[in-house]
């Protein structure tokens, strides 16, 4: 199996895209942009990946933000090292072939933990389209903060006040799931 073509900014970048919340990130490789809490309000964060998987963080005309070198170094998952897993299966005699070529600098992911856990529940046992609209219909019930055209995805706070029952009617949850992410909020 080859890489993908531009890999492996492109491989990140094709990952950043089908994962995304629809209305908080949008995609046009090799530029990625998301919607990011702060405080009060939300940030839009932009990045540029290059070829070889790195990233340029793009700037407003106010300057950088000071969180927004750490938030975009952890959505491309440039802030986890991935050498220990890297070397397992670089050696690994079905997929060394692809990893040795692709050698990915890292794990992309959220830059926010309660949106990673939260996107973790919405996502099991379904498939990723359903998950991204489960987490879409979350941020539109949960009123997700603007940033530009995006919107932030909701904090703990905006998610504990729907309660269990309007999450499950407005995003569509089982019983259970929407129970679950309502803990996770309170």
């Amino acid at each position: 199996m080859d890489p993908p073509e531009g890999a492996p900014g492109a491989v990140i970048g094709g990952y950043l895209g089908a994962h995304g919340v629809p209305g908080t990130t949008a995609h046009a490789h090799p530029r990625h942009r998301r919607a990011q809490r702060d405080g009060d309000g939300a940030r839009v964060v932009a990045i540029t990946l290059r070829h070889d998987g790195t990233h340029l963080l793009e700037t407003g005309a106010a300057g950088p933000h000071p969180g927004d070198a750490a938030c975009a170094a952890r959505w491309v998952g440039a802030d986890v090292p991935i050498t220990a897993a890297w070397r397992l299966l670089a050696a690994d005699p079905d997929v060394g072939p692809l990893v040795r070529r692709l050698r990915l600098p890292g794990v992309p992911g959220a830059p926010d933990a309660f949106e990673v856990a939260v996107t973790t529940v919405l996502g099991q046992q379904v498939s990723t389209a359903a998950a991204r609209t489960f987490a879409a219909r979350l941020v539109s019930a949960a009123g997700g903060t603007p940033a530009g055209d995006l919107r932030a995805f909701p904090g703990p706070a905006a998610v504990a006040g729907l309660g269990p029952g309007h999450l499950r009617d407005a995003v569509g949850l089982t019983r259970a799931r929407a129970e679950t992410v309502h803990r996770l909020a309170t």
